[in-house]
């Protein structure tokens, strides 16, 4: 037996037939689905308006910076931690005068 099993014995080949004559106007492709120009100035403005926001940022945290480098005098009545635990012996806040050698 030399013949091989072939299904039903049919031979199958595959073709893909001529569809070039099928014409449906409603299902085609856009040809203009995108504009260029649209998105070139999107990110130019994405582009921009994230430039401006970092530099904005930046001058504002240098402004919280200078704000916090900016030394408060405390008021001419105000103790000094030093002469507060002198005054105070027994000051029952031992923090404060185990702390006042070290600020």
């Amino acid at each position: 037996m030399s013949n091989k099993n072939t299904g039903n014995g049919h031979r199958h080949t595959t073709a893909t037939p001529d569809v070039s004559h099928i014409r449906n106007v409603e299902v085609t492709y856009e040809h203009s689905d995108i504009h260029i120009g649209g998105v070139l100035a999107f990110m130019a403005a994405l582009t921009v308006a994230a430039i401006v926001i970092s530099i904005g940022t930046w001058l504002l945290f240098d402004y919280f910076q200078a704000q916090a480098e900016k030394e408060t005098k405390p008021g001419p009545m105000a103790l000094s931690k030093q002469d507060y635990c002198r005054r105070h012996q027994d000051c029952k806040c031992a923090w404060v005068c185990r702390d006042a050698g070290k600020g």
